[in-house]
């Protein structure tokens, strides 16, 4: 072995160790941020009587009549707010609502993502609405009107 030569391959292995750290470290750091937003991309918890604990799963669309309102049998409300990352019986009461307006949110699953915040707007325009994608009381109007 010549003299320095041994020095020359410690430092090589501690730039392949240093190369290797890096990677190791970059690929934490994504799985990190993907977790992240795996995370903040989830339903919020809500409760849901007979239903998972998110309020997300499988909601049916029983339409009912009363008086001059349609009520689709998850929810009777007329005034809660209910928007993007909601869940629940009034979120599966919106998404009944807006089929039975021939819009289609996707499943009725309680869920209330993009899909049906398009669809909401898509309501709030045709009727001349400020398109904010939030149900509030002008929008649950709009939404259980029967003609």
């Amino acid at each position: 072995m010549r003299p320095g030569e041994g020095r020359e391959r410690d430092q090589e292995q501690e730039r392949v160790h240093g190369v290797a750290l890096s990677l190791v470290g970059g690929a934490l750091l994504l799985c990190a941020v993907v977790s992240g937003w795996l995370i903040a991309d989830r339903p919020k918890a809500a409760d849901h009587p007979g239903g998972s604990a998110s309020g997300v799963g499988r909601y049916s669309c029983a339409y009912v009549r009363h008086g001059d309102l349609m009520l689709a049998s998850n929810s009777t409300t007329s005034s809660d707010l209910v928007a993007l990352n909601s869940t629940g019986p009034d979120v599966a009461e919106v998404q009944c609502l807006l089929r039975r307006h021939h819009l289609s949110p996707g499943d009725v699953d309680g869920y209330f993502g993009k899909r049906t915040e398009a669809q909401v707007k898509t309501l709030q325009q045709e009727d001349h609405v400020s398109p904010d994608g939030i149900v509030g009381e002008q929008t649950w109007s709009l939404l259980r009107h029967v003609e």
